[in-house]
């Protein structure tokens, strides 16, 4: 089964399918993903009562999630640590996640984000699953202990030349960098 994030209010209701169930109506896929089978399939029920099947295709992380986006027609998928913003009534125009693998993904509720953790960087995703900012380079091998607060995220990263976790506290609508300690 997979977790299915609803911090955000939806207009749609989504559910895993049975990849067996059928052809799906649209696939979920990016370059450098195999498209041998899908990771899995979900059932999307619009509010104007579209539905509709995808298949959605990934990588080999362990990452599977289902997130609401902050706007109540997005969806954000999350299959083997690939992410797919999906605008639920007009679901071929998908946007690939630039942030490759996705390790958490956290909404931002203060914000109205949702923010991807990838394994040195983090990356916003505005209410229409468009990416609104990205990090710099904040680690070197992973980051832990990501956590959001009223208008800042903080990241720990481990920092090579100085042989010690670093934590950066970033803008929470910027993503520029505030402190480090």
């Amino acid at each position: 089964m997979i977790d299915h994030d609803a911090s955000f209010p939806a207009a749609y209701s989504v559910r895993e399918a049975d990849v067996t169930s059928g052809p799906p109506d649209v696939s979920f896929s990016t370059d450098g993903v195999s498209k041998l089978a899908p990771a899995f399939s979900i059932d999307v029920v619009c509010a104007t009562a579209r539905r509709w099947r995808g298949d959605v295709f990934g990588g080999t992380d362990p990452l599977r999630l289902l997130v609401n986006g902050a706007a109540p027609d997005v969806l954000l998928v999350v299959a083997g640590g690939v992410g797919y913003a999906i605008p639920v009534e007009e679901p071929e125009a998908y946007n690939v996640v630039e942030l490759r693998p996705l390790t958490e993904v956290l909404p931002a509720l203060n914000a109205g984000l949702i923010i991807c953790v990838g394994l040195t960087k983090l990356l916003a995703l505005g209410p229409d699953g468009s990416e609104a900012w990205r990090s710099p380079r904040l680690g070197a091998d992973g980051l832990s202990g990501v956590r959001i607060g009223s208008d800042f995220v903080v990241a720990t990263g481990w920092d090579a030349p100085s042989q010690r976790e670093i934590e950066t506290t970033l803008d929470l609508k910027s993503g520029e960098p505030i402190a480090k300690t």
